[in-house]
């Protein structure tokens, strides 16, 4: 009796650790293989967007409008409503009359004449009553408040002031995802940064600030140096003046004084190209180059020589690569590794997220994914 009593729960005690294995592992594909919103328009002119290896139908007649991220798809519908989609909360209406809308990662925002609010997470956000222009990032969203002609921010769920003005105040050029700089009363220079307020000092000419995550590059007019804000602090990355930096998300790329194409991150720069480079560009992880006729990628690990031809037409995001091959088709280049997607000549794409998206006849599709393809 006690033998058949401890098999028994030797018996109860495996047939539990399977089961928790096969919970845990259908977990993790669930979460390996969460698919990103991407929408598009059939030929029968149905809007749709394509999830994890379906179709979700969004519309039945195709939309006027459409801006997208990797989590929403914000359009205006043929009568030129304006609606809000993700997985989370579906298909949300949000203003008939919206003038103007600029979408984020999780959000959007929208103005009806001088009112501006915001939908975020499934709730909706009132600014303000007074809004005038305004501009949107990641985790964003910057305005100005002519009630008190103030520039405003939100952030994380909070509205930051922050600065008040005496003539007409000016948008920050450009945003980071939760940094930007601007200027002041007075030509003083300040950095946002996740609501905290930075001074960086006077300068007499206009700075332009590349920003991203908590970080913002900028040629500092009082030292002559090329410096960054990060963390709380301002530091030198070169002891002059460089003529070209862009941020992305997640680095700083510029181009110093003898050309070299140098890449920043997380206190460490890294030369990219010892010769100046035809073109570059760079988008949340990755860096694309050509130089003497090759093209060249960086994914912050290594530098691939992509080919010995510069693309017509090529798209980056995340961690991804999307080019026009020597046959004229689409191939991707994704983790070190690249993928002829299709030979149809000239055929049009797109990328959001890890996907691509080719139209190979009108209003019919190929989604490439993770090695995968699907047909719409």
């Amino acid at each position: 009796m006690l033998f058949l009593f401890v098999n028994w729960n030797i018996n109860c005690l495996i047939i539990f650790m399977r089961y928790l294995f096969f919970l845990i592992c259908s977990l993790f594909t669930l979460l390996s293989f969460s698919q990103d919103v991407f929408p598009f328009t059939t030929n029968l002119g149905f809007f749709k967007s394509f999830e994890n290896g379906y179709e979700k139908q969004l519309d039945f007649l195709a939309p006027t409008e459409v801006k997208f991220s990797e989590k929403l798809i914000v359009y205006k519908d043929h009568k030129r409503d304006l609606f809000v989609y993700n997985k989370e909360h579906g298909k949300v209406f949000l203003a008939n009359t919206a003038t103007k809308y600029e979408i984020g990662f999780n959000h959007v925002a929208w103005s009806v004449g001088p009112i501006l609010s915001m939908w975020v997470n499934g709730k909706r956000k009132h600014l303000t009553n007074f809004g005038r222009d305004f501009i949107v990032s990641d985790s964003l969203v910057v305005y100005v408040d002519r009630r008190d002609n103030a520039l405003r921010a939100y952030y994380n769920d909070s509205i930051y002031d922050v600065f008040y003005g005496l003539n007409d105040i000016s948008l920050p050029k450009k945003l980071g995802v939760n940094t930007f700089g601007f200027e002041g009363l007075g030509g003083v220079n300040y950095i946002f940064d996740k609501g905290k307020i930075t001074e960086i000092g006077v300068a007499l000419t206009p700075i332009d600030y590349e920003s991203g995550t908590g970080f913002s590059a900028f040629n500092d007019p009082d030292h002559q140096t090329f410096a960054l804000y990060e963390k709380g602090r301002i530091m030198d990355l070169e002891t002059m003046r460089v003529p070209e930096y862009k941020a992305t998300n997640e680095f700083v790329i510029y181009l110093d004084n003898n050309g070299n194409l140098m890449h920043y991150k997380d206190g460490s720069i890294k030369k990219l190209s010892n010769y100046s480079p035809d073109t570059y560009t760079a988008n949340d992880n990755i860096v694309v180059w050509t130089e003497a006729g090759l093209f060249f990628l960086y994914d912050g690990n290594k530098i691939y020589e992509i080919g010995n031809f510069i693309p017509e037409d090529y798209k980056l995001t995340n961690e991804i690569l999307a080019y026009r091959n020597v046959l004229g088709g689409v191939s991707a280049f994704y983790k070190g590794k690249e993928t002829k997607i299709t030979n149809i000549f000239q055929a049009p794409f797109e990328v959001n997220g890890n996907t691509v998206k080719i139209e190979v006849s009108a209003g019919n599709y190929i989604f490439w994914k993770d090695g995968k393809e699907w047909e719409f």
